[in-house]
């Protein structure tokens, strides 16, 4: 037995010296990756929800911010409003699913759709659900905000771009 332990204090020393190295790793990679800073934008909270300005074909249209929506998202009611063009066969058998039930939903083209200061070019949106916030048409999510590494500081009311530099 204890020929057993004195084993297994030699493994956890083992681990513990090998645990101990490993910090420095992460401090080299750090020392070496750079980020380049793209844009600080404006995000103006609504409770706890950060809101958005933008543009569809050139009216205005406030947005809930929405980092964990794998696809930025306008409700029925505001494709309608905007003028949009719904097609509910483009994505035959798509639907939502989440606390309050399923649902399914449509997709719709934005021909010009701008965030930023930024115009995207024949942007799609999935359309369903229901109203996010006060006076927000839809969500804005991960289908633009993947492109950059992002830093949300939301109580000073910014959310920053980056790209890593080569």
């Amino acid at each position: 037995m204890l020929h057993r332990c004195r084993g297994e204090i030699a493994s956890l020393g083992l681990i513990l010296g090998l645990l101990l190295t490993i910090p420095s790793l992460p401090v080299r990679a750090a020392e070496k990756c750079k980020l380049d800073r793209l844009a600080v934008l404006p995000v103006t909270m609504d409770g706890l929800r950060p809101t958005v300005e933008t543009q569809i074909n050139g009216s205005p249209a406030l947005f809930t911010l929405d980092s964990g929506a794998f696809w930025s998202m306008i409700t029925p009611a505001s494709a309608q409003q905007y003028r949009l063009r719904v097609d509910s066969n483009r994505l035959p058998g798509l639907y939502l699913q989440g606390v309050g039930g399923r649902t399914d939903v449509a997709v719709t083209m934005v021909k010009t759709f701008t965030v930023f200061n930024v115009a995207f070019r024949n942007m799609d949106f999935i359309v369903g659900g229901s109203e996010p916030g006060r006076g927000t048409v839809g969500l804005l999510g991960q289908n633009l905000l993947r492109f950059t590494d992002i830093e949300y500081d939301l109580a000073q009311g910014t959310v920053t771009l980056f790209k890593p530099e080569d």
